[in-house]
């Protein structure tokens, strides 16, 4: 018997409200969550992590709100049915292998926006790929929480950012962790709202929610 269970997220107004928002669709009905959201995959990491790469067999529902003010009423953006959480390097892994991942790695806009590192075919880190972060260390803050994580952490001039300790990945980088989503319902008006209406393309095949679903987050 399949469980119903529901991860509800709130951003508040003033969060960025872009495309880091929004999954990315990598083509077969699939979206892929990837840098932004701390807080959904704060809470993804702290329901499976460590996790390398796991099946969900649930029905676990993603619903990400914004709303004006703590404790008032939100505007739902999207909502997701979670199929597969990973590890970014696992992500990568299936962009290389997997023809269906593929534009993980090909578009320009990917939210894929690292690469692992090895040593002897172990993991010691994560190398920058996107362009997106190129200039700032947000991107870092993507992967950790730890307040001073450059106690952990090497960061290289050429934006390599490597373990001192590799047996404590999971706890360093505790934000490690992103899903494969189909998608069930889009806001529009959200979109044009935030002016993100170009990115309607990605959201071509879109399921129709239940209607409990839909009495549920209206």
């Amino acid at each position: 018997m399949l469980v119903n269970r529901y991860f509800v997220v709130f951003e508040p107004e003033k969060a960025k409200v872009n495309k880091s928002t929004l999954p990315f669709h990598i083509g077969n009905g699939f979206y892929f969550l990837g840098y932004g959201l701390r807080k959904l995959r704060g809470m993804l990491a702290e329901k499976f992590s460590p996790c390398h790469f796991r099946e969900i067999r649930d029905n676990l529902f993603v619903a990400v709100f914004v709303r004006r003010k703590r404790g008032g009423k939100g505007q739902l953006i999207w909502s997701g049915r979670i199929r597969y959480v990973m590890t970014f390097e696992k992500a990568f892994e299936l962009s290389l292998k997997k023809s269906g991942y593929s534009r993980l790695l090909s578009e320009r806009g990917s939210p894929l926006f690292v690469e692992p590192l090895y040593r002897d075919d172990l993991f010691i880190g994560y190398k920058l790929r996107s362009k997106t972060h190129s200039g700032n260390f947000e991107w870092i803050r993507d992967l950790t929480s730890l307040d001073d994580p450059l106690q952990y952490l090497i960061l290289t001039q050429d934006n390599k950012l490597l373990l001192k300790d590799v047996t404590e990945r999971y706890f360093v980088f505790d934000r490690d962790i992103t899903a494969i989503m189909d998608m069930v319902y889009i806001n529009y008006k959200a979109l044009e709202k935030y002016g993100l209406m170009k990115t309607r393309m990605f959201f071509n095949r879109i399921m129709k929610l239940p209607r409990y679903l839909i009495c549920l987050f209206s």
